[in-house]
Order: C-alpha cells, then sequence, then structure tokens
C-alpha cells in the first residue's frame, strides 16, 4: 500500500482533478490503517463528485463499521434512485447494501436484494458468497486434536 501510495502521489501531482486517483489514494491510506486521512479525501469526493459512487459507498462502509446507521443510509439512499449502473458499481452497490442490512439485523431485505442480484450477476454474487465463506472459516477456532 506504501508504494501504491507513492505513485498515487505522483498521479495525483499529474493529474490534480482526477477523482479516480484521489480514491485510490484514499483506499491506500485506508489499507495503510490512516482512516482520518482517508475520510477526509473521501468526504471530500463525495462533495465534489455526487455521482462518484465508489467514495460514497466507503463512507457509507465506514459509517456502518462506526455503528452510525443514520448517517450510513442517509449517503446511501440517494443511490437507490440511479436508474443505471455499471456491473462492477452495481456489484459494489450490493455488498454495501448488503452490510447495511446486516447493521440493521434485516434478513429478508438481504434476501431479497442477493436474488435480484443474483439475476443480474450470478457470478459476483457466487465470488461474494465464496468470500464470505473463507473469512467466516478463518474466524472460527480451530479444534485441537
Amino acid at each position: 500500500a506504501k508504494a501504491a501510495e507513492q505513485l498515487l502521489l505522483k498521479a495525483d501531482k499529474a493529474d490534480p482533478n482526477s477523482p479516480d486517483i484521489q480514491n485510490n489514494l484514499a483506499m491506500s491510506y485506508r489499507l495503510q490503517g490512516r482512516s482520518e486521512e482517508a475520510d477526509l479525501i473521501t468526504q471530500r469526493l463525495v462533495e465534489e463528485y455526487p455521482h462518484y459512487i465508489y467514495p460514497r459507498l466507503d463512507l457509507v462502509t465506514q459509517y456502518v463499521h462506526r455503528g452510525e446507521l443514520e448517517k450510513a443510509e442517509e449517503l446511501f439512499d440517494p443511490l437507490l434512485k440511479r436508474q443505471q449502473f455499471h456491473l462492477n458499481e452495481f456489484a459494489n452497490l450490493s455488498q454495501v447494501y448488503l452490510l447495511l442490512c446486516n447493521a440493521r439485523h434485516d434478513e429478508r431485505s438481504s434476501i431479497a436484494w442477493l436474488r435480484a442480484w443474483q439475476l443480474i450477476d450470478p457470478e459476483g454474487v457466487e465470488t461474494m458468497l465464496e468470500t464470505m465463506k473463507t473469512i467466516s472459516n478463518r474466524k472460527r477456532p480451530r479444534s485441537i486434536h
């Protein structure tokens, strides 16, 4: 992440108005545990580029992890009014929505969304479920024989 940060800082100097570069820089900071710096960039991107989905989804995710569900929902809700998404955007939106549903203990909405997502992108759902299974297996204590 540190090497990526250095490359992104150079890219940002060359193109300081690129929300993609700045979003990737924020993600680099987040991976390094520099959440405050990441949040500042992400918040600014959400304000300056309200239709750019990735920083908005990142900020929603951060609010969910902090237990600030009202803020998360307020930031997420406008995305549900959009009529079109790139497949990758929809996959990311779906993952964040499922995270939000889980935090609200809303199993019904989770299942309905997962079914709809599966109709649109069955491979994306399968990948997400396999990832969740892997993470779940890592968290289980190993038995001692």
